[in-house]
């Protein structure tokens, strides 16, 4: 009876070797690389959009896609893929401490030099490679013959792994990369030994801002939590596998993917700063999203708009926008005159009409989702939502002292139809949409609930917990660590992947 854990790890391995490759199933497909201005003051985006198997989705078009800046949306846009001219700057990261002897290294070797022969010709690379240290053996650069020589030379021999401080050399390399597609592959097969670095610091430097990284997990002793962290915080993509002879093809994955991208131009009336956008796709009936930071900055004095061909489409939106707002006045005028003549009569409000009602009570504690839509779906009460909304915000109570209503434990966890009989019944879920919040996790021996819980302790107080996800659940900031329940207060705010949740509270 006690070998039966290992026996079933023995099968699960051998099930792995024979399907080759498994990715991250956590791993967010659509990703903003990059936003700039160009010097005609329009906005331009590189987008890479990756299907739920990590192939390149192709044939997007406008209608595809929603763009919103600070919660303005953007209409007048345009899409084309990539051309040649916008090079690609990578950094291939290998492995080469001892465990990578032999037949791996070789293969590491082979792909790379397969993988330099297939960019382009304008395409940059820099080699480096991590074990007892970090040392870059190139430059940034289009000359395929040092390329080769530099990689050929390459030998595993070090008696160390230092895989957190690669991961921070990597990124602090793709600050100095000549064009604005950037991206970075990373191979290792071992747990990070001595680097100076620790791994909560090379994760907060990722948060912040890096390139994608494509992370390969080789062999079971790969530290495949941190390969798959990075690569879902960065927006890249992360490959496991047993077998060195995946490597070309993992390799060719990547190439698609970095290859295959979007150039979204688009123009917007607002002063030079720093806004937040927010970018939708929805393609084949699947939403998702991503967001990025960007500054703009342009010193010229004419508005323009992205293409000329667009005129027609912009003229069309501005006498939109000027009959709605006119019959958002009528409204309001009507609104005013009703009121001046029913002002005898109180209204009715029913607390069903929508959960935000209730916060006219006192006591009230209460969670404001922004930015992203929520799986409205009742499942014999396991599953309790009080309404949906597509973007925007979205009100859910928790508690509201003076009517005795309290939700003693609340699951955050990404909805996964396939997966709808792990929602116990036991509890009352908040479901999201977007695939950056983990969903509940199938497995013999580490089942969980989802992606974190807020909960009620004994002092009355609720309290907030990641429940083992894949790209963490932050307080205010702050990465939440394994057993730590902190207290929420009034306008705390929750970051699960790329939602964002506030915390309300009113006292009683």
């Amino acid at each position: 009876m006690r070998n039966y854990p290992k026996i079933f790890l023995m099968i699960t391995y051998f099930i792995i070797s024979i399907i080759h490759v498994t990715q991250a199933a956590d791993t967010n497909y659509l990703n903003i690389i990059n936003i700039n201005t160009a010097n005609d003051g329009n906005l331009q985006m590189i987008v890479s959009a990756i299907n739920e198997k990590g192939h390149p989705i192709k044939g997007l078009s406008p209608a595809n896609f929603q763009i919103f800046v600070d919660g303005n949306e953007i209409t007048d846009f345009i899409i084309q893929p990539v051309l040649s001219n916008n090079p690609l700057s990578v950094i291939i990261a290998i492995d080469v401490s001892g465990s990578m002897r032999g037949e791996p290294i070789k293969m590491a070797k082979q792909s790379a030099l397969t993988f330099i022969e297939q960019l382009n010709t304008d395409d940059f690379v820099s080699i480096m490679i991590f074990g007892s240290g970090v040392r870059f053996l190139t430059d940034f650069t289009r000359n395929r013959y040092e390329l080769r020589q530099h990689i050929e030379g390459i030998s595993a021999n070090d008696s160390l792994t230092w895989l957190y401080q690669a991961t921070n050399e990597a990124t602090n390399k793709a600050l100095t990369a000549p064009g604005s597609r950037v991206a970075v592959i990373l191979l290792s097969d071992g747990k990070d030994e001595g680097s100076p670095l620790m791994q909560n610091d090379v994760i907060e430097r990722i948060r912040q801002t890096t390139p994608p990284f494509f992370t390969i997990g080789f062999g079971q002793n790969a530290e495949v939590e941190y390969l798959r962290r990075i690569s879902a915080l960065s927006k890249g993509y992360f490959f496991l596998t047993p077998r060195s002879n995946d490597f070309p093809w993992i390799y060719d994955m990547v190439l698609k993917q970095i290859q295959n991208q979007y150039l979204i131009k688009f123009y917007m009336s607002k002063p030079n700063g720093n806004y937040n956008c927010i970018l939708k796709l929805k393609h084949l009936g699947i939403e998702t999203y991503a967001r990025k930071k960007f500054s703009y900055n342009y010193k010229g004095f004419n508005p323009r708009i992205t293409d000329k061909e667009n005129l027609g489409s912009t003229v069309k939106f501005f006498m939109t926008t000027t009959i709605i707002f006119m019959i958002i006045v009528m409204v309001i005028v009507i609104i005013f005159l009703f009121k001046i003549f029913r002002s005898d009569k109180k209204q009715n409000i029913s607390q069903k009409e929508t959960p935000t009602i209730i916060m006219s009570f006192s006591g009230m504690t209460w969670l404001e989702i922004i930015g992203d839509s929520l799986i409205s779906e009742m499942k014999e009460g396991a599953i309790k939502l009080l309404a949906k909304k597509e973007g925007g915000l979205f009100t859910y109570s928790l508690c509201d002292r003076k009517n005795q209503y309290n939700i003693q434990e609340l699951i955050l966890s990404r909805y996964d139809k396939q997966l709808s009989r792990l929602y116990s019944k036991k509890y009352i879920y908040l479901l999201f949409a977007n695939q950056t919040i983990s969903r509940p996790k199938e497995d013999l021996y580490n089942k969980r609930k989802g992606h974190a819980r807020i909960f009620l302790d004994k002092s009355g107080r609720y309290r907030l917990e990641d429940i083992g996800s894949g790209s963490g659940t932050e307080l205010n900031n702050i990465l939440l660590h394994k057993g730590e329940a902190p207290f929420l207060n009034d306008k705390d705010e929750i970051k699960l992947g790329d939602i964002i949740i506030k915390f309300h509270e009113i006292a009683s």
